[in-house]
């Protein structure tokens, strides 16, 4: 929490707080101001034409850690990283919960774009507060999260529209796939609207995969066309196909780059992923060696099947050397991807073909 005597630095806090105690101004969970509290001091800043910078922080796929390991862990993991970020903003300013998994920061140091820029991304290169594992209950959780941000009188003249352009680079760092930080500048973002331009995307991706996929060929080709567009809408580099026979095929290459069994985790569940390969080396230590030799550093692993039937696992990688971090889009898109080659592979089987055209991978 925020004690009394560094709020009251501040002209807003020290004049509220001769009739306000100290404990509502804070959220009850995570100890940084609660967002009342918060927005009426952005409010404040304005009226007195105080400098300052806002930032919105929304945490990355904050839901997927609800859903797959419970509300308890999700809290943990919220209040270590309001801690982090309350700690990292320091003396520059204030952080408060705005709501859910979003998160303001109002600096009145580092509010220029040159110092904003190197205040930024230092909280995203130096370890303490984003792009770092956290550990919570035996599970490694890779946090991370998208920044917009814009300058008060530099950028707006009002309380409005200083939450409007913030929200606007919020937005556009979304669009660049997360895990990033963005500050308002005019001449770059002032024609960026709000439409469903990712929706769309999805949409043309889906639409894509899909014709590729039924343009013919054998397996590796099938998935090659079908991963084409993946690459490019979901900024993936590559695709392997592990086949139930325990063979590896890189998809693009259309090569076989030797044998390893299915992760032991894909027979309860249907996909994962793995911010680090030495998450699941014990589990699939010939896959892993795989990745490593190919310095890949994380990887989503999608079951192909249907109910019972196992037709092996798709393995979807990024760019080696980048955070990526897994969105439900991808999962979304991994999922049509093996949904469709498991259909394929059922009709093969009910068509009797029991060995597969010449060149095609035997499944």
């Amino acid at each position: 929490m925020y004690t009394e005597r560094y709020l009251a630095g501040y002209p807003f806090f020290e004049e509220l707080m001769q009739s306000t105690d100290l404990e509502p101004m804070h959220d009850s969970l995570t100890g940084v101001l609660s967002r009342p509290y918060l927005l009426r001091f952005v409010r404040d800043l304005v009226q007195r034409g105080t400098p300052f910078r806002l930032a919105i922080v929304d945490l990355d796929n904050f839901k997927g850690v609800n859903d797959h390991y419970g509300h308890h862990v999700g809290d943990r993991v919220l209040e270590s990283l309001a801690s982090g970020l309350r700690a990292y903003v320091g003396q520059s300013g204030v952080v408060g919960r705005f709501g859910g998994d979003e998160f303001l920061v109002v600096t009145l140091q580092n509010v220029s774009y040159e110092e904003a820029h190197r205040f930024y991304k230092g909280l995203f290169d130096s370890g303490e507060v984003f792009r770092r594992s956290l550990e919570m209950e035996g599970r490694n959780i890779f946090a991370t999260a998208t920044v917009g941000s814009a300058a008060y009188p530099a950028d707006a003249d009002s309380f409005e529209t200083l939450f409007t352009l913030a929200d606007k680079a919020l937005y556009r760092g979304k669009t660049k796939g997360r895990n990033c930080f963005i500050l308002y500048v005019d001449s770059k973002h002032r024609a960026l609207q709000f439409p469903a331009v990712s929706e769309d995307s999805l949409y043309e991706t889906f639409r894509l995969m899909a014709e590729g996929f039924d343009a013919g060929g054998d397996i590796t080709r099938r998935l090659a066309l079908a991963f084409a567009p993946m690459r490019h809408g979901l900024s993936l580099a590559q695709l392997w196909y592990l086949d139930s026979a325990g063979r590896v095929w890189d998809v693009p290459d259309g090569t076989e780059l030797g044998s390893a069994a299915l992760p032991e985790v894909l027979r309860e569940r249907a996909a994962f992923a793995v911010s680090d390969p030495k998450e699941f080396e014990a589990d699939s230590g010939a896959l892993f060696g795989h990745l490593r030799r190919e310095e890949l550093e994380a990887a989503l692993f999608m079951r192909v099947g249907h109910i019972s039937e196992r037709f092996g696992c798709l393995v979807f990688c990024p760019e080696i050397h980048t955070r990526h971090v897994w969105l439900d889009r991808d999962y979304a898109a991994a999922f049509l991807l093996a949904r469709m080659l498991a259909q394929y592979l059922r009709q093969q089987e009910r068509d009797g073909l029991g060995a597969p055209p010449s060149g095609e991978v035997s499944c």
